[in-house]
């Protein structure tokens, strides 16, 4: 993947979490067999890629993000934007790798859309 290979080059360590990765492999779910298998073979790289941390769900992590979701009921924001979101504000980072608008209103940098 083009991304991976660049944050790799600029040493940068990529952060995401297991409800984005859920996300990712319902998305590919009715692909067909041979875009499943890819789908998951992607995500177990992922997740032992020593430049990539996936953050665990946790009660409080979904107690939490849950209050952005009940707080913005006239944005679209999804219960796992509202995690991301959530661990973004926890680990400090304002730059993330979504073409999202959601993010932008929330105050985020959306590095797919420049």
């Amino acid at each position: 993947m083009k991304i991976a290979l660049e944050l790799r080059k600029e040493q940068l360590a990529m952060v995401t979490s297991d409800a984005v990765l859920i996300e990712y492999l319902t998305y590919f779910s009715g692909w067909g067999r041979d875009t499943r298998i890819a789908a998951v073979d992607f995500v177990l790289e992922l997740r032992v890629d020593p430049a990539v941390r996936v953050i665990a769900h946790s009660d409080d992590l979904i107690a939490r993000a849950m209050e952005p979701y009940r707080r913005r009921p006239d944005k679209s924001y999804s219960m796992t934007d509202c995690i991301s979101m959530v661990i973004c504000r926890d680990e400090g980072i304002t730059e993330v790798l979504t073409h999202d608008e959601d993010f932008v209103r929330e105050g985020f940098v959306a590095l797919l859309r420049q």
